[in-house]
């Protein structure tokens, strides 16, 4: 991806998920498909969690070049935070306003400011570029499964199609989301180690 796509997928999502929201609404957010999926409401907890860790720290390389980056597991931030029980739309609106921050800022790096870097604790070296490309592939993988567990919900609906993913590229050093196998149910994480080699 480059910047121009990095900058209008994070652009897209906040309105792409209040139409995914909205078809859930008032009483089927929390409703999973099947026993073990998650929900709709789950599903947004995993993409607001993902960008309260991912999204500062643009802010903090651009304030700090070099500064040292901090390794976060977005399931228990998802966790902490869902301890205010704030009402998804005040999530939601809150999570535009964060949104239309980051991509105004976005919009206005030089090439240079684009590759300001910092070391993650346990990832090594990463850019400004590197930390908004994997915050926009991670929330296109996840708009589509958002669809899914909507269509499984209420069925198919004229709501927002997911933008495809561009194509799938090899991985970078120290790139924060790394392709790797898991299970159709468990939502990618943000701080996973690199895959391993694959296997014949």
């Amino acid at each position: 991806m480059d910047t121009v796509e990095v900058i209008e997928t994070l652009a897209a999502t906040p309105g792409w998920l209040r139409q995914a929201v909205a078809a859930v609404l008032p009483n089927l957010a929390a409703r999973a498909p099947a026993p073990n999926e998650w929900s709709a409401a789950d599903l947004f907890a995993h993409l607001r969690a993902s960008d309260a860790i991912l999204a500062p720290r643009v802010y903090q390389l651009l304030t700090r070049p070099g500064a040292p980056i901090a390794g976060y597991d977005e399931r228990i931030w998802a966790r902490v935070t869902g301890r205010a029980k704030l009402p998804i739309l005040t999530q939601l609106t809150t999570f535009e306003a964060q949104r239309a921050e980051l991509v105004g800022v976005l919009r206005t790096l030089t090439p240079k400011e684009w590759q300001i870097g910092g070391v993650h604790e346990t990832r090594g070296q990463l850019t400004v570029l590197d930390i908004a490309t994997d915050l926009a592939r991670h929330e296109l993988e996840h708009r589509a499964q958002l669809e899914r567990i909507i269509v499984a919900i209420v069925g198919p609906t004229d709501g927002p199609r997911p933008i495809p993913a561009s194509r799938p590229r090899e991985p970078r050093a120290g790139q924060i989301h790394p392709p790797r196998k898991r299970s159709p149910t468990r939502p990618r994480t943000t701080e996973e180690p690199p895959s391993p080699e694959p296997t014949p």
